[in-house]
């Protein structure tokens, strides 16, 4: 922290602090003006080791966006692990109460496999939303029948930082987050029928057997829906019976909002 205060504190007159300026400039306007920022924070007067810090993630942000990280909890032997904008986990050794949002500028791999943070600096979570990125989203809830729900999300890469409920989506959203539901729980067989009561699952059954047997006593060709399902529930289904049953359940799903 030290030598960063200096180079920061020395302002982009110093040799140091063009060459910083420079490089930042390369990255683009905002990591450029994000350095002149941070300089003009280490020359005000007092500015602790933590607020240089701060400094350098704000002017590193702009050029590290992949690389941000928030802390997940403590790791073993003192350390914290935080979760990557990129998705995969990390480690900070001798840190156990680590920022709660760093940007990364270095790691490695230890030899147990695991990504260890060498060189990072601390970045406050409103700068971070300077750079996220808003989406509306749709999703189910599997503890909850899988309930279709939407919500206003604020993320840089895998790390959110915020979420508003919204109201409740649009029919063809709806429909489209259930079968991705059903495909996920492995088809309409596995994900709708298995999880039925026992009553209901007899019942069914009956049904179908009686449709077996009509076919096996009759030239006339029946519904392709009874024969996706036995081949689906054999475990050999593929792509045709799959669309089979998800073209049988399709119109009906967004009445319900969730499959249990």
């Amino acid at each position: 922290a030290a030598r960063l205060r200096n180079v920061l504190q020395r302002g982009p007159q110093s040799v140091a602090g063009r060459a910083v300026v420079q490089f930042a400039s390369k990255i683009g306007p905002s990591a450029k003006q994000s350095v002149l920022n941070a300089m003009a924070d280490a020359q005000k007067e007092g500015p602790s080791s933590r607020k240089i810090l701060a400094s350098v993630g704000a002017a590193l942000l702009p050029g590290f966006t992949d690389q941000v990280a928030q802390r997940k909890g403590d790791a073993s032997y003192g350390g914290s692990t935080y979760l990557l904008s990129l998705g995969r986990s990390a480690r900070l050794d001798a840190m156990k109460d680590g920022p709660e949002f760093i940007v990364v500028a270095e790691t490695s791999t230890g030899d147990d496999g695991t990504a260890r943070i060498r060189a990072y600096a601390s970045v406050e979570e409103e700068t971070l939303r300077r750079v996220a990125v808003e989406k509306d989203e749709v999703y189910t809830v599997p503890s909850r029948g899988h309930e279709v729900r939407s919500r206003r999300v604020k993320r840089v890469g895998a790390l959110e930082l915020s979420s508003v409920p919204l109201p409740s989506p649009a029919p063809e959203d709806m429909t489209k987050a259930l079968l991705q539901a059903i495909r996920s729980l492995g088809g309409v067989n596995r994900g709708l029928l298995q999880t039925l009561p026992g009553k209901k699952r007899v019942e069914i059954e009956r049904l179908r057997n009686r449709v077996r047997l009509a076919e096996r006593l009759s030239d006339t060709a029946w519904p392709a829906t009874f024969a996706a399902l036995d081949v689906e529930e054999r475990g050999d289904g593929g792509s045709h019976e799959a669309a089979v049953l998800e073209e049988l359940v399709e119109p009906h799903l967004a009445a319900v909002r969730k499959l249990k």
